[in-house]
Parts: structure tokens; sequence; C-alpha cells
């Protein structure tokens, strides 16, 4: 698999999804969740972002688009 460049995340308040993108925006995997705003408010949002990129095989180091 080619390597991510970034990250990009569309949480809205009922849904998450993610992406992995290469250098070109070209997706190269991508997951989708019930875990929204509402949702991560009580889980804790940055929990479930990381389970999402993990899930997804990111690096721990790569950069995330979120809105």
């Amino acid at each position: 698999m080619t390597q991510p460049a970034a990250a990009a995340v569309d949480w809205g308040t009922s849904s998450f999804r993610a992406w992995l993108l290469d250098g070109d925006g070209k997706v190269l995997a991508g997951a989708r969740s019930s875990d929204g705003m509402q949702v991560a408010r009580e889980k804790g949002f940055e929990p479930v972002l990381e389970a999402a990129l993990a899930g997804l095989g990111a690096p721990g180091d790569l950069p995330v688009i979120v809105c």
C-alpha cells in the first residue's frame, strides 16, 4: 500500500468518516462509523479519532485535517 500523506475527517453530529490520502489526494482507504460529535463527546474525541486512524493503519505522526 502507498504510504498516506494525510488523513481527512468529516466529523458530523451523528456520523464520523475518515480517509487516508496519498500526496495527490487519491483515497487509499476509508472508514465510517456512528461516532459523531454527540457520541464522541461521551467517549472522548481523541480516543474515537485514534481508534479510527489505527483501524485504517495510519502512522502515528500522520497529519489530520478535520472538518
